[in-house]
């Protein structure tokens, strides 16, 4: 229910205005990452309020595989968060199924 698939994902991003976070680390985020994420490691995720999206904004979180985002949907949902999900897989699924990554 609140896992969205790479190929879903890609679709949403052409189509609406999903934000995206990456809670990887700055290393992880270094070597590659979906374009259009916004960095914040998990570690970090609550350092900078003003950082993170609107409360009522459509979320997805990845990171490889999916065990911090997961993490971390679920702290967003205790701070009130609307629609937040998480890639299927993470960033390793979303390299498996072939689609775009950036480096810079």
């Amino acid at each position: 229910y609140f896992i969205v698939r790479s190929d879903d994902l890609n679709v949403e991003l052409v189509e609406s205005d999903v934000v995206l976070l990456d809670v990887r680390t700055d290393g992880e985020f270094g070597d590659g990452f979906i374009e259009g994420a916004t960095h914040i490691p998990l570690d970090q995720l609550f350092a900078d309020p003003a950082a993170l999206p609107a409360t009522d904004a459509d979320v997805v979180v990845y990171d490889n595989p999916t065990h911090r985002s997961t993490i971390a949907m679920m702290l967003m949902q205790l701070v009130d968060y609307e629609n937040v999900r998480t890639l299927g897989g993470g960033y390793g699924a979303w390299q498996s199924a072939g689609l775009p990554v950036a480096t810079e």
